[in-house]
């Protein structure tokens, strides 16, 4: 009789398990799938996007994917498309980009061959003296590059060659 009870209590708890475990590990694995391709996606696009800014498309903009880490990624591949671009339309001669780790931001090195700058004149000043073209491509760069938690500065002001670095603070909330 003993014995009886045991089983029955056991199997009873084996069909509750059936009945609301199964489901409730099912309904995990499709909201963890739903999930998961909720971020992939975004990262796919964000690394094709990667991928065209590499193989010299700086035209090519990253799509806004709600996510905020993604989206600011995304906002540092678009200001350095947008800069390298500009950089190579008023450029004369190689333009070498370095991408480098530098603890804990990314680093962006863009050195150019061209005439250099003068010593004194301030490149991020809008319209400053002596400025070939409009004058507002940096001068809007710093702000932008700063919004997003990086900055943009010049670290070889005069000279032939000129080099910008453009840093860019990703963080992860956890």
């Amino acid at each position: 009789m003993r014995r009886r009870i045991v089983l029955t209590t056991v199997l009873a708890a084996l069909v509750a398990i059936g009945l609301f475990g199964v489901p409730a590990l099912l309904s995990a694995y499709l909201v963890a799938r739903r999930h998961a391709r909720r971020l992939a996606r975004p990262l796919e696009r964000l690394s094709a996007t990667a991928r065209e800014l590499g193989d010299g498309d700086f035209g090519i903009r990253a799509c806004r994917a709600g996510i905020a880490e993604i989206d600011s990624v995304g906002e540092f591949l678009d200001s350095t498309g947008e800069r390298l671009d500009d950089l190579l339309r008023h450029e004369a001669g190689t333009v070498t980009v370095t991408v480098r780790d530098a603890g804990d931001v990314l680093a962006v090195d863009i050195a150019g061959e061209g005439e250099g700058i003068r010593a004194g004149a301030d490149v991020f000043d809008r319209r400053s003296p002596g400025a070939r073209g409009t004058g507002i491509g940096l001068a809007l760069a710093r702000p932008l590059a700063e919004a997003a938690g990086g900055r943009l500065r010049l670290t070889r002001p005069v000279s032939r060659s000129c080099l910008l670095l453009r840093s860019c603070r990703i963080s992860v909330r956890g």
